[in-house]
């Protein structure tokens, strides 16, 4: 009963996570903001032209510090709260609930 509750609430805590970064770019995406309008965005990417070469900061290639890795390494960040919740039927922690839940699943594919 207890851990239900914890693996519960443990789901909320992701979602709204992992909502407000959906939200954030969705907020991006549709319209073009300044400091006057509200809030900026919470990441920024910067464009270089270098001796007439384009490069991204945070880099968008493959490499091991790109975008996308920044991203990925946030939302595993918000999973991983669960893991220092010990169980409190047994042993382990809470991490294969949350990763087994469908409603997170989802979130996190979008």
């Amino acid at each position: 009963y207890l851990s239900q509750i914890v693996v519960n609430n443990s789901i909320k805590m992701v979602r709204v996570s992992l909502e407000y970064i959906h939200n954030q770019m969705e907020i991006c995406a549709s319209t073009a903001r300044s400091e006057k309008d509200g809030p900026m965005p919470f990441i920024d990417v910067r464009l270089d032209l270098d001796d007439k070469r384009v490069s991204f900061i945070p880099r968008m290639d493959r490499s091991s510090q790109n975008l996308a890795t920044i991203f990925e390494n946030w939302i595993d960040s918000f999973f991983n709260m669960s893991a220092v919740t010990k169980r409190l039927d047994g042993e382990g922690d809470f991490l294969l609930d949350l990763c087994n839940s469908h409603s997170l699943l989802v979130l996190k594919s979008q």
